[in-house]
């Protein structure tokens, strides 16, 4: 596969990005530094790449105009930008990959690749209309409370979706202290720092060798194994993994830190649901409200529903909180913490554990909300369920 390259910028710039473009499987078609000449170039060319080469209002009108006209056209950009402003202008212009200046001749034609790849796959499912006639759901599982089971729901909710035959992708975006992988007894070398370590515009099919495929049949990519590496991950990396496992799960389940942080506000802005978990402790609530009132101002109020946890027969109820919330309560999850741990001991989800455990109840009934073409059909016995996840007593931590 040849890859097909038009530069756009100037000469003085083109001089200095030929070089690193050295490569047998690059092809460059020659350069633009005319704005009104850009789709004339395009049209004649066709380039699968638009490589822009420098910043400037002449090059930012032609990102815009190639955005507008030549849709289809990628844009990457291979200048050292250390300003957020400009980095902001050229995103709105339409340059959504960025190139490390200091990337060698041999690796430059897998990351091309690996953009081409992500393009394509967001243009095939725009012709021929798969997101709009997708169930495909972005789901953030979310609080402003440690402690209040966010973990362990997202796992259980991952894990019931993939029985009930759907294609489950879990992400442990909680980059300093996620432990999905603990909680299913996971091993693995492979984590999201080793992937972005190795490709910087990765598909989908590049992040699936990252992660691991647990016996739910969810697959999960599992969070950096120290907090010192969580500062490394961006919130444009973020983005593209997101918006790449979008297009081939039918849920992605994200589960996150709790707090507001940049790659939390992405996850925000990607999410098509916001499941936000508190308990009935007066502290607990009184987080979720402040939490609350932040994420009312970032994103619609019809995306965020509100998960009681934890719930049991006390003071408070589930009419106070969603009186004092202001937003629906669309489930009720009871304390069930000895056969949680125990579940999480031998590395599965209890609703697959145990189907008939009232907190698994409560799960089943809220995937059937979630995606109305689930049903009981869908679903083996419980039985059998129970008899499949038996043979595996022994935790995959212990092999």
């Amino acid at each position: 596969m040849i890859i097909k390259i038009l530069l756009l910028g100037s000469r003085e710039s083109f001089t200095k990005i030929k070089p690193r473009l050295n490569n047998e499987e690059i092809k460059v078609l020659g350069g633009v530094i005319d704005s009104n000449e850009i789709l004339d170039e395009i049209n004649k060319k066709s380039p699968d790449i638009v490589m822009v080469t420098e910043i400037n209002a002449n090059v930012m009108r032609a990102c815009q105009q190639i955005y507008l006209l030549r849709p289809k056209t990628i844009l990457a950009c291979m200048e050292k930008i250390d300003d957020s402003k400009i980095m902001n202008s050229l995103v709105h212009s339409g340059v959504h990959y960025f190139i490390n200046e200091n990337i060698n001749a041999m690796n430059i034609s897998d990351e091309l690749k690996s953009i081409l790849g992500n393009e394509s796959q967001r243009i095939t499912a725009l012709t021929e209309g798969k997101i709009s006639d997708s169930k495909s759901k972005v789901m953030m599982i979310f609080g402003t409370k440690g402690g209040v089971g966010k973990s362990s729901f997202a796992i259980n909710l991952a894990a019931k979706l993939s029985y009930s035959g759907r294609k489950v992708a879990l992400l442990d975006f909680d980059f300093s202290f996620g432990n999905l992988n603990s909680y299913l007894g996971i091993k693995s070398d492979k984590s999201i720092l080793e992937l972005i370590q190795e490709q910087a515009n990765p598909n989908v099919d590049i992040i699936r060798r990252f992660m691991v495929l647990h016996e739910s049949g969810v697959n999960i990519l599992t969070a950096p194994k120290s907090p010192e590496y969580a500062d490394i991950i961006t919130p444009e990396q973020v983005e593209k993994i997101i918006s790449a496992l979008r297009v081939h799960y039918d849920y992605v389940i994200i589960d996150t830190s709790a707090n507001f942080s940049e790659n939390n506000l992405v996850c925000i802005d990607c999410a098509s649901e916001i499941m936000f978990l508190t308990s009935l402790e007066l502290v607990s609530l009184k987080d979720t409200k402040k939490g609350l009132d932040v994420l009312l101002q970032l994103t619609q109020p019809e995306k965020i529903k509100c998960i009681i946890n934890k719930s049991n027969k006390g003071p408070i109820t589930e009419k106070d909180v969603q009186k004092v919330l202001n937003v629906p309560v669309i489930c009720k999850l009871p304390e069930e913490s000895k056969a949680m741990i125990s579940s999480a001991n031998r590395g599965v989800a209890i609703v697959l554990d145990m189907p008939k455990n009232k907190y698994s109840i409560e799960i089943s009934k809220l995937v059937k909300s979630i995606d109305s073409e689930i049903s009981d059909k869908n679903d083996k016995s419980n039985k059998k369920m129970k008899l499949n996840f038996k043979k595996t007593k022994t935790s995959k931590r212990g092999k």
